[in-house]
């Protein structure tokens, strides 16, 4: 995996195959604000606390995750 490249809310990840052959993958991974206590949740980064591996989109983020500092659900999150 290649580096990232951030700003105006969202990152852009670059993937890079174990097959060489095939090309560099790159695709924006936005930031979600929890409007309860303004935690950013970070796709790049994940949830270490929560068990959430960095790469994982908040929209796939199951459906009982809630906010690492407040606690509240994904329903109270925006984009930011």
């Amino acid at each position: 995996m290649s580096g990232h490249i951030s700003g105006a809310g969202f990152r852009v990840k670059t993937i890079k195959s174990m097959d060489h052959s095939l090309p560099e993958r790159r695709y924006v991974m936005g930031l979600w604000r929890c409007i309860a206590c303004g935690y950013v949740y970070d796709p790049a980064k994940g949830d270490d606390e929560g068990g959430i591996p960095p790469g994982t989109e908040f929209e796939d983020l199951p459906d009982d995750w809630v906010c690492p500092v407040c606690g509240v659900g994904k329903d109270m999150f925006e984009e930011a």
